[in-house]
């Protein structure tokens, strides 16, 4: 057990939301009632009158940052920032049709290639063409104000494909800074 000097220390060591809001609560034993009640008195607080009110949450935090301030390729390779619909619309169709459009020139333009060729034909235009759909699809996420690890839905079948059709490529943005930067 606890020894009053003990229970006393502990007690006058607690801010006063969380003192108040244990006497609200009656979570004190009958032994630290009487030391939580003059440690509300010494704080200018009436045990039997209502407690301080909780302090406001503070707000989100709000990124500046805009894609605005970057050169238009880079705003292609990078995952920081947000993506409007438009862009989304815009950038994933595109390109997966040019690694289509790639794939189908390699296969006019090499006939007959050996395996090597062959492979970096296929994963060449593959790795900048899927790290630029990545990098839309996680700005479009923080657009929405979510995180960009989200993304890994897509790997769901059925499922994370129809997600990402719903939630990135309908449901709008918001329209103010968000943790993520402004539109």
């Amino acid at each position: 057990m606890y020894t009053l000097e003990e229970i006393e220390r502990t007690i006058r060591a607690m801010d006063t939301q969380q003192l108040s809001d244990r006497w609200e609560r009656g979570l004190f034993s009958d032994e630290a009632r009487p030391i939580a009640e003059s440690e509300l008195r010494r704080r200018d607080i009436d045990p039997e009158g209502p407690m301080p009110a909780p302090p406001p949450l503070p707000p989100d935090p709000v990124s500046d940052f805009s894609l605005r301030d970057m050169p238009a390729w880079k705003r292609l390779f990078t995952f920081k920032g947000r993506a409007s619909r438009l862009k989304f619309w815009l950038v994933v169709p595109a390109s997966w049709l040019s690694f289509i459009a790639l794939r189908v020139l390699m296969e006019v333009l090499f006939d007959r290639v050996s395996y090597p060729i062959l492979l970096l034909s296929v994963f060449g235009p593959l790795i900048p063409i899927a790290w630029i759909h990545w990098a839309t699809i996680t700005q479009r996420l923080h657009d929405r104000n979510k995180s960009g690890s989200r993304a890994w839905l897509l790997f769901i079948p059925l499922i994370g494909p129809l997600w990402a059709l719903i939630e990135l490529g309908l449901f709008p943005g918001t329209p103010h800074p968000n943790r993520y930067g402004r539109t």
